[in-house]
């Protein structure tokens, strides 16, 4: 049923092109979740699709989730079970109160990626980019004199110094 209906086929190659890792193996994760995706086309179906691309966690005996083996898996989540600890990447309706049909797919929905994990997460990910695009920038501008004096400020060397 996946690669018939042509929005869910639409889905199937964004996480494909966003993850690289075969669109046979998307399509069977929606093929397992066909309700739950129908249901997002729907007016006033599901706001969202949350998909996680990270090793499987199990609670165990003491109520901690723990990871279930080494190996990725793409699965469709609420987002509220499971801890993200690899790639979320997820699906939502531009208006909830409106159905999402073929025809208007690329525009009735918005499609994203955040990454988690014990690096610091997508904040630390995001300072870290935006000081080395400040760092780009700054160095191929001539700031002029005014500027320069700038360069010696708190902020300055905050953003500079902070990688």
């Amino acid at each position: 049923m996946a690669a018939q209906d042509a929005r869910v086929a639409y889905l199937a190659s964004k996480l494909d092109e966003a993850l690289g890792i075969g669109l046979s193996h998307v399509n069977a994760t929606l093929a397992d979740k066909v309700a739950e995706v129908q249901d997002f086309f729907k007016a006033e179906g599901r706001k969202k699709l949350i998909f996680f691309l990270q090793p499987l966690e199990v609670l165990n005996d003491a109520g901690d989730y723990v990871q279930q083996g080494d190996q990725e898996r793409l699965f469709l989540t609420t987002g509220e079970e499971q801890r993200l600890r690899g790639r979320c990447f997820y699906f939502v309706k531009v208006d909830p109160t409106k159905g999402v049909d073929a025809k208007t797919i690329d525009t009735a929905i918005s499609f994203g990626e955040v990454s988690g994990g014990t690096d610091g997460g997508c904040w630390s990910r995001s300072r870290r980019h935006f000081v080395r695009s400040f760092r780009r920038f700054s160095s191929t501008r001539n700031l002029g004199a005014r500027e320069q004096k700038k360069k010696s400020t708190i902020f300055w060397r905050y953003w500079t110094n902070s990688t």
